[in-house]
């Protein structure tokens, strides 16, 4: 590629001045020389004002002296010491190594004779002072003479933010693929079950519809919170919806404030769901006595949660597995490396849950009844 010989830097200038602009007019006849240099004056006035405003640095290259002219803004950019000179060397060393290859490319294009020497390039800069890495923008022109690249003029500035927001929305990119594939398999599974186990098409119809509002509830919750996380009592309620009124006199929640990380957002929803609809079939919310308590809290490394139904009618174990018996016993340990004691007792159902804490994202203070 193109190395310009080694030379001392010229002085830290604008490239431009109204003098310049003025150069070899004088004389000429209409021409007013103290409009002129006005005008010029208020063009490179809004010319600084601009770069300043977009934070955007100029930098001119001189291929012949190998000399470099940076402004203020691309000292900056680059972390660059008051008493450095900026210079080729300096330049490519700062560059993140991957990108190296990249900058050699388009300074190749934009030198090549037969191209239009257009320059532009995104690349990360390790500032040679503070160390931070930016990515940079480099955008500018080549000029040439005899077929020749002579000099380069251009512009660079900070992109760092919109690169991070590239970033963001490709990883959630991948994660909406992720979790559509995930949440598909569980609906496939879902409907399948369902279909097993209903004794029509009128029952399927209400039972399947009831498990997909239950697992929309937990993604609405989720979808409230950008998807970092669902709250544990705010899950609660809502897959108790139907019941909701009851909550306080014979639905008791109790635990403390925490944020359950989306998989187990989901899975402990379907469980919920599961529990609460069998509760209103044939357990403690199917009569006008029974009340149901559902407790969680952090024990060193394990969440637990448990779901105790008292004044019931009797209970006892199903006589077949359907797909709520599944989900509460074998999925939701299955998807949350967890343990379950699901017990048939006198005085009612009783559901224990036990995960490690790494399903739990954040834990708050207080604890809620």
């Amino acid at each position: 590629m193109l190395i310009p010989p080694k030379s001392k830097a010229e002085p830290l200038i604008f490239p431009i001045s109204p003098s310049t602009l003025d150069e070899g007019r004088t004389g000429v006849p209409g021409f007013d020389q103290e409009r002129s240099t006005a005008d010029a004056e208020t063009a490179l006035e809004r010319a600084t004002l601009a770069l300043e405003a977009g934070q955007i640095g100029v930098w001119e290259w001189n291929f012949t002296t190998g000399s470099f002219i940076w402004d203020a803004r691309m000292r900056a950019l680059w972390s660059l010491p008051e008493d450095a000179v900026p210079t080729y060397e300096l330049f490519r060393n700062a560059l993140n190594p991957a990108d190296v290859e990249r900058s050699d490319g388009a300074l190749m294009t934009a030198t090549n004779p037969a191209r239009d020497g257009g320059y532009e390039v995104e690349y990360r800069v390790i500032g040679i002072s503070d160390g931070i890495e930016r990515w940079i923008l480099a955008q500018g022109r080549a000029f040439f003479e005899d077929g020749k690249a002579m000099r380069m003029v251009g512009t660079a500035r900070d992109v760092t933010e919109r690169k991070q927001r590239e970033a963001h929305v490709r990883f959630l990119m991948r994660e909406i693929a992720h979790r559509s594939k995930n949440l598909l398999a569980v609906i496939q599974a879902m409907a399948r079950q369902t279909a097993v186990t209903a004794g029509s098409a009128h029952d399927f119809e209400q039972i399947f519809s009831a498990r997909l509002q239950a697992l929309a509830a937990s993604h609405d919750i989720l979808m409230d919170e950008d998807w970092h996380g669902a709250s544990i009592d705010e899950l609660v309620r809502t897959q108790v919806g139907h019941y909701v009124d009851l909550i306080g006199t014979r639905i008791d929640l109790a635990g403390p404030e925490m944020m359950l990380k989306p998989e187990a957002a989901q899975n402990l929803g379907l469980a919920l769901h599961e529990l609460a609809t069998n509760a209103a079939k044939y357990g403690a919310l199917c009569n006008e006595e029974g009340h149901v308590e559902i407790r969680w809290d952090l024990d060193q490394d394990r969440f637990k949660i448990a779901w105790q139904e008292i004044g019931g009618p009797p209970v006892s174990p199903p006589s077949r597995e359907g797909f709520g018996h599944k989900v509460v016993t074998r999925i939701v340990t299955l998807a949350l490396e967890g343990k379950v004691d699901l017990r048939f007792e006198p005085s009612g159902l009783v559901w224990k849950l036990d995960i490690p804490d790494k399903h739990i994202l954040t834990r708050g203070g207080s604890g809620r009844g």
